[in-house]
């Protein structure tokens, strides 16, 4: 199963990356919490997902060992939670969230290999899916009023600022109206029953007992690419949550189109998983009619909602990991579609319970015209714009040119080349959504001419689905440059130079000389088809011809995984144009594919002669050797060396179907280490465990990676000193320590306080 991917294989239930809690403040917890999502691939639209909180052990002050790097369930206690063999959750784990004597935990089928009691790796029993306001109980409210409801919103359309109680009722079905399509509806009692249906309800039936009161047998859509962000609020004000139980929630998007918000714990301390609040924007209520005939099985296709991951931007004034309102504090949340559609959403959740709609930007926004897919998750930039300190800023590209036009696919996934869609950067204002600056390349209209606010690149040929990565590349608090690729094996420079280094005593703004620029060409066509859906990971070292900003990424088709025939490879580009260099090196031409040292073969050791040969000026390439090999996250450098993951196809896995969801096997997920200096081995320190996967595919990848199971696993996630892997780690190490001291970048801010 690949999860994660645009691709899963039908009946299994696999995890993308964990999430853990960016909270400064509880580091010295004896217990890290992990939040893994879940989901189930079906042939027909509706798939269940879930989120299953799992926690790591920390080992007492002083003492190493296994308990260290244990990730565990409630239950067998002290026992690792993971298998060593798919590194799925164990069947006979119980989830820290889930009520054991719950009916769906205590139903079982053995032919699953599912334990009464324990929910183990099951979508549908446990974790937060059972947890939703009248699962359990099997009675679902028809009104947010009422007590112990759940709490549903959408937008009001006479109020498009104002968020609507998604209530069962006839007013609620008369504002909603105008996205819902009639024919389908037929009488205001179809109508309630489409509304019934998305409240939790069983109103159309699906299990054919005659029974339309009784709760839905899931209330949880998959989980498909919006990793769980989890936010702690701290002791927040008001609440008797405090530092050792800080208040802390969890928001992720699911494929039938809502946004979800979880509380991890009571204010007494104990286990939740309960859905504080979920919102679907009006836009998205037309496809529940669709999800509500799930029971009706055909094949059709998958369809997605609120598919990305969602952002925050945090401004803590006094720096004292507490959300005090009173006192100035803000929460922000934003949450794109991705494969969903062209839009992102914003929200102020500064009081979690109270939510506060802000913001829609899509494609028909003023100056977001070449908005695609909202693939690429916006960043949270620290930019000198000319006030008296940073000005928190959201940065993303325009995401990914692909999808449907009625029956007929397009853009990059009906195997286009040049794009007029998603070939785009822009710079918003979290606030209130305003464009502060774009850059963009041909959109199939004249060139505009560039200006303050935007800039033309007639280069920028090709959509871009991958986030940035922002750097403050002078250290002086500002972030002012970030680095992106594309779908079209590119890789780009913005530069966003500071207010204070533009001519002084003139009217210039604060944008005037912010730019874009290729800095590497290193895709092509068939077997040089190489593409960029990840952010890279930014480092500033030096070697022997001087200072430089590395630029490490790795190639890969995400929307198509199981695809063969293209040889993709892992990069280290030296940007020398650093913020002490010669601004004469910002004009040099892009390195391209050929250009850079090849170290597969040359460096499968450290020292090696051919390796101390090479010529690494201006980086290195490390070619991916099994067919269809691909990296599908982010690598992350720390002291001197780069761990990245990469999926390795199933020979006869037949491209993938992006839209349907089908798929064919499973496939394999590997780790890498490699040292950043030459791209030689570099996993672990020598005799901590055998090197290789056990899979002859030639000596120069001998110490490079580790398989880490079946599937699409998903990306490294940080963790303190260490980093957490996916699948089941290095032989049954989930986390891997890291040497020296790590700073992690992240992306949200505390005001005046920069977050590691």
């Amino acid at each position: 199963p690949a999860a994660g991917s645009e691709n899963a294989g039908a009946g299994a239930a696999p995890l993308v990356a964990g999430s853990t809690i960016a909270n400064p403040t509880a580091q010295g917890n004896a217990e890290r919490d992990v939040f893994l999502p879940l989901f189930q691939p079906q042939p027909w639209p509706l798939w269940p997902g879930n989120i299953k909180k799992l926690k790591f052990l920390r080992a007492p002050a002083g003492v190493d060992g296994p308990a260290d790097d244990l990730l565990t369930g409630k239950a067998p206690p002290d026992s690792a939670a993971l298998s060593l063999e798919d590194g799925q959750i164990l069947p006979d784990v119980l989830s820290f969230w889930t009520d054991p004597l719950g009916a769906d935990v205590q139903g079982f089928d053995p032919d699953r290999l599912e334990v009464p009691g324990r929910d183990g790796r099951s979508v549908t029993r446990g974790g937060a899916g059972q947890r939703i306001h009248g699962f359990l109980s099997q009675y679902v409210a028809l009104l947010n009023a009422e007590p112990g409801a759940r709490q549903l919103y959408t937008l009001d359309p006479a109020r498009p600022a104002e968020m609507l109680a998604l209530d069962a009722t006839a007013a609620t079905l008369a504002a909603i109206a105008g996205y819902l399509d009639p024919a389908a509806i037929g009488s205001t009692e179809q109508g309630l029953d489409l509304l019934r249906w998305l409240r939790g309800r069983d109103s159309y039936d699906a299990d054919a007992d005659g029974d339309r009161e009784e709760t839905r047998s899931w209330l949880l859509a998959d989980v498909l690419h919006s990793r769980p962000l989890a936010i702690s609020y701290g002791a927040r004000p008001g609440t008797a949550y405090s530092p050792s139980n800080p208040d802390v929630r969890i928001f992720f998007g699911t494929n039938d189109g809502l946004l979800h918000i979880l509380r991890n714990t009571t204010e007494s301390g104990q286990e939740s998983g309960r859905e504080t609040w979920a919102f679907i924007p009006p836009q998205l209520l037309g496809m529940q009619q669709e999800l509500a005939l799930n029971h009706i099985r055909e094949v059709r296709p998958h369809p997605y909602g609120l598919d990305g991951e969602a952002v925050a931007v945090i401004e803590d004034r006094d720096g004292d990991g507490n959300i005090e309102v009173a006192d100035g504090d803000t929460v922000r949340v934003v949450i794109g579609q991705r494969r969903g559609g062209r839009a992102i959403y914003a929200f102020d959740v500064s009081n979690p319970d109270s939510p506060r709609y802000l913001w829609t930007i899509n494609h028909l926004s003023p100056g977001f015209s070449q908005l695609g897919l909202t693939f690429s998750t916006p960043r949270v930039a620290r930019l000198d714009l000319g006030g008296s300190g940073p000005s928190p800023m959201l940065v993303f590209a325009g995401g990914y040119h692909g999808g449907w036009a009625g029956a007929d696919r397009v853009g990059k996934d009906a195997g286009a080349g040049p794009d007029s869609i998603g070939n785009a950067i822009y710079v918003v204002n979290p606030v209130d959504g305003s464009l502060v600056w774009r850059a963009v390349g041909p959109g199939g209209g004249v060139a505009p001419a560039s200006t303050e606010s935007l800039h033309y690149s007639a280069e920028l040929t090709h959509s871009l689905p991958s986030p940035v990565t922002l750097i403050d590349s002078d250290h002086n608090g500002f972030d002012d440059r970030a680095y992106v690729g594309d779908s079209g094996g590119n890789v780009w420079r913005i530069e966003l130079k500071e207010y204070g280094s533009g001519t002084q005593g003139t009217t210039t703004t604060a944008t005037q000389h912010w730019s874009l620029r290729r800095l590497a060409a290193l895709g092509g066509s068939a077997a040089s088809d190489r593409r960029f859906f990840h952010a890279p990971d930014v480092v500033q070292s030096r070697d022997a011809a001087g200072d430089y900003d590395g630029v490490l990424i790795v190639s890969g088709n995400r929307a198509q995984p199981g695809e063969t025939r293209v040889s993709n490879f892992a990069y280290l580009l030296k940007d020398r144009a650093t913020a002490a260099a010669d601004s004469a090196l910002l004009l040099m031409p892009a390195v391209g594919h050929e250009e850079l040292a090849d170290i597969t073969l040359a460096c499968t050791a450290a020292g090696k002669a051919e390796c101390l040969a090479a010529n690494l000026a201006s980086g290195w390439k490390l070619r991916l050797q099994s067919a269809g090999e691909k990296g599908l996250s982010t690598p992350l450098v720390s002291s001197g060396r780069v761990f990245f993951t990469s999926y390795v196809p199933s020979s006869g896995n037949a491209q993938s179907d992006t839209a349907s969801g089908c798929g064919g096997s499973a496939g394999r997920s590997r780790v890498y280490g490699v040292s950043l200096r030459d791209g030689s081995p570099a996993l672990l320190p020598p005799g901590q465990l055998e090197p290789g996967s056990g899979e002859s595919v030639g000596e120069s990848n001998t110490g490079r990676f580790q398989d880490t199971g079946p599937g699409l696993q998903g990306g490294l996630v940080p963790l303190d000193d260490q980093v957490l892997l996916p699948g089941h780690g290095l032989a049954g190490v989930s986390l891997l320590r890291v040497p020296g001291g790590s700073r992690w970048r992240a992306y949200w801010r505390e005001e005046e306080v920069d977050a590691p």
